[in-house]
């Protein structure tokens, strides 16, 4: 299904690229009033979307957590968490004691499986499913790990 979006995406680019190469042409031919320039302008500036600032530093980030899901988890004992933060969505089985097996669980944290992707692309940043499947790809993706492995836990369980 990726490929078909990014197919989509390319269409819609060189659409895009297209149209503004016939306007620049008009343009150049004296064929578009300035108003008519104007309102295209601000016709493309309005079809825009405006994307937030993602944050970079640690407390800035979780300034922007939110939970949306906490539900207990009926086969494993551990509960799975959803939420953003800093322009990034999570999903997460937490647990209330550490894992048997230490190599079960992301460092210290609890965290059994994690899975992190920018909100903006769908693409998968960091995936830990009892081990890594997908190593932080980003410096935010490695500060997000690192801020909910030190602390997602404790606000899930409180303790």
């Amino acid at each position: 299904m990726p490929a078909k979006k990014n197919n989509t995406a390319n269409t819609a680019l060189e659409a895009l690229l297209h149209a503004a190469e016939m306007m620049l042409s008009a343009r150049s031919d004296d064929m578009l009033t300035d108003e008519e320039w104007d309102g295209l302008a601000a016709a493309v500036a309005g079809g825009r979307k405006v994307q937030p600032r993602i944050p970079t530093e640690p407390g800035e980030m979780l300034a922007t957590l939110r939970i949306t899901k906490n539900d207990r988890s009926r086969l494993t004992g551990g509960r799975w968490v959803e939420g953003t933060i800093a322009g990034h969505r999570f999903e997460a089985l937490v647990f209330p004691e550490h894992a048997e097996s230490a190599s079960y669980e992301l460092g210290t944290s609890r965290i059994s499986k994690f899975h992190l992707r920018e909100q903006a692309t769908g693409v998968a940043v960091a995936c830990f499913d009892r081990g890594w499947d997908v190593m932080p790809t980003t410096t935010a993706a490695m500060r997000i790990t690192d801020l909910l492995a030190a602390g997602l836990a404790e606000t899930v369980y409180g303790k």
